[in-house]
């Protein structure tokens, strides 16, 4: 991941990161390995040609424990900071319809994409994966979330935390 993490790590260090609403929402995560498995598995899989499969890891994570993760792995404050949802949705479509009429090349601070990022539930089932293809994430994302995080700023350490 070379944009999410850098970009969630330099709002945590400047303190501009803000939940909308409590942080509640669910997300998905998948470990780079876990994705080459039913990469392969897929491959291996005459049924599997011209399906759609969701892969993650598994579990349903909340965006506060996602980010709590980063800031701890990072030794950085934990955000607490959280802005209405209502007012996170309406300053969204606001500032994409003033850079639109503006012309501004750069996406503004706070748009549509994040805004799903940071409040809209994306918990997506992989029962279909486990059901046809045998897939079985072996990383959560506690467990690959620090190498990512030490890979995308430049450690030493590369190796997943543990195995399920």
């Amino acid at each position: 991941d070379r944009l999410l993490i850098p970009k969630i790590r330099e709002a945590i260090v400047t303190r501009k990161f803000m939940f909308v609403g409590d942080g509640s929402k669910q997300m998905n995560c998948v470990y780079i390995d876990d994705l080459a498995d039913i990469t392969l598995l897929a491959d291996s899989a005459a049924h599997a040609n011209g399906q759609a499969y969701n892969v993650t890891d598994g579990t349903q994570t909340k965006l506060r424990d996602f980010i709590a993760l980063i800031a701890e792995s990072l030794q950085l404050p934990m955000p607490e900071r959280k802005v209405p949802p209502a007012l996170a949705i309406a300053g969204c479509y606001t500032s994409e319809h003033v850079a639109r009429f503006l012309h501004v090349k750069k996406a503004p601070l706070m748009n549509i994409s994040r805004l799903r990022f940071l409040y809209y539930n994306q918990y997506y089932s992989i029962d279909k994966a486990r059901r046809e293809l045998g897939y079985a994430p072996r990383f959560t994302y506690r467990d690959g979330l620090p190498p990512t995080i030490a890979w995308a700023t430049g450690s030493t350490r590369a190796e997943p935390v543990g195995q399920r």
